[in-house]
């Protein structure tokens, strides 16, 4: 259900709910969101936090609160923004899908994050165990790489690694775009084995000691990069990314006139964004142990 408007909160309310969260040490990543469920409450309204944040995610309120945040804090320095939209392909069509900054236990339902769909195929997929499973699993990725941007802006990468890895994110949210657009663009296709490519040679170079000489010797040939990467891998993750590899055009079809079925540009899409969580998921093991 999505909540009226609420009012923009007044600087000054900010100011003092900002100073009861630095005597309670809240973090200051979690200080708008903490602002919003109070301002709402203040308001007349009660709901969860996550339907809060889906109802007021890009109103003014909401918006004013984030800017405070960012002004007064070190949220401007530690997120870039407190969401990323990505998607999710359901009835032959691609769907946006909010995924928000995560503080703390949650307990998420990612089927709550999709938004324009109607209520009839909402109801669908509500119900589409196999379709909800790959939501699921798309979605948990989504959220796993932003949770990891630190990692990916930081300084704690080798210099080669981060700006592979920062290739990969910049092909995986410009395929998102492509996605979304209307006709979906058959860039997309392009960009997801770009990103695919690039995230792979970031995790090799952590992983395996891939030099900037072994990715120019490997070049865009994708199985062989996957081999590279494959004593870092558990066999399930190399299986799976082996048969992503066939999913992507040649890298000569950027010359050429393609087009892929909607649901082939998803997989494109889909398998590289899994390339990006699971290998994150890999690295910041061993960055932390």
């Amino acid at each position: 259900m999505i909540l009226p408007w609420l009012p923009i909160p007044s600087q000054e309310w900010l100011s003092s709910f900002n100073d009861e969260c630095r005597e309670r040490e809240v973090s200051s990543g979690e200080r708008p969101f903490r602002a919003l469920e109070k301002w709402a409450e203040e308001s007349g309204q009660r709901a969860s936090p996550f339907n809060l944040l889906l109802s007021h995610l890009s109103t003014p309120a909401f918006s004013a609160i984030y800017a405070f945040f960012k002004a007064n804090t070190s949220v401007g320095r530690d997120e870039a923004a407190p969401f990323r939209q990505t998607c999710f392909f359901y009835d032959t069509a691609f769907w946006p899908v909010i995924v928000p900054v995560l503080y703390g236990e949650h307990v998420v339902d990612p089927i709550r994050f999709v938004v324009g769909m109607p209520a009839s195929l909402f109801h669908d997929l509500g119900f589409d165990s196999a379709a909800r499973d790959e939501l699921n699993a798309h979605w948990f990725d989504c959220l796993h790489h932003m949770n990891n941007t630190l990692l990916l802006d930081g300084d704690q990468l080798p210099e080669l690694a981060g700006g592979f890895l920062a290739g990969g994110e910049k092909g995986l949210f410009a395929a998102a775009d492509c996605l979304l657009g209307l006709p979906p663009n058959q860039k997309a296709a392009e960009l997801s084995r770009d990103a695919f490519e690039s995230i792979l040679k970031g995790f090799a170079v952590v992983k395996t000691d891939l030099t900037l000489d072994d990715a120019k010797e490997i070049r865009h040939k994708l199985h062989k990069l996957v081999m590279r990467c494959a004593a870092a891998l558990p066999a399930f993750e190399t299986a799976r990314l082996d048969k992503a590899c066939g999913l992507y055009p040649d890298i000569a079809a950027r010359y050429e006139k393609t087009a892929l079925p909607a649901k082939g540009l998803w997989q494109c899409y889909s398998e590289a964004q899994h390339a990006m969580a699971m290998s994150l998921r890999l690295i910041s093991g061993e960055l932390i142990s």
